[in-house]
């Protein structure tokens, strides 16, 4: 066991900044909102090039924490106009799920947040899709 405390503490020091920068990521509502429109860009992309849904699925539902969080966070800061760009991608990843009934409650919430906030470009996007999903 003492042989291995310095590969352990080797380990821990290499692992340290990465947590802390993960860590600093979940503060911050934009990193958080910026990262999971990359992981859905890039489920979008393969699905494109290959018609594979299933092996990027990991991408959408870590998309779907951080908007979570990033919701949360964009919220707590009183910005409801990037709450409700996090809500959109919250629905968007919903129908690509093809959860349409599901995708509804986020169109809706996006939409007051949108209205809240006086913010159109948030608010028309949301009120399409709301209105697409009650139509259908």
């Amino acid at each position: 066991m003492k042989n291995q405390w310095p590969h352990i503490l080797h380990l821990l020091l290499l692992t340290a900044p990465l947590a802390t920068s993960m860590r600093a990521q979940a503060d911050d509502p934009v990193a958080l909102q910026s990262d999971a429109g990359a992981k859905i860009d890039a489920f979008i992309d393969n699905f494109r090039r290959s018609g594979d849904r299933v092996s990027r699925i990991g991408d959408l539902e870590d998309a779907e924490r951080h908007l979570r969080a990033s919701v949360d966070g964009f919220v707590s800061r009183g910005d409801l106009a990037n709450a409700a760009l996090s809500l959109i991608k919250l629905g968007q990843i919903q129908r690509m799920e093809g959860k349409w009934d599901a995708a509804l409650p986020y169109y809706q919430q996006a939409e007051v947040a949108a209205q809240k906030a006086n913010n159109p470009a948030s608010c028309w996007p949301a009120s399409r899709w709301r209105r697409r999903i009650c139509w259908s």
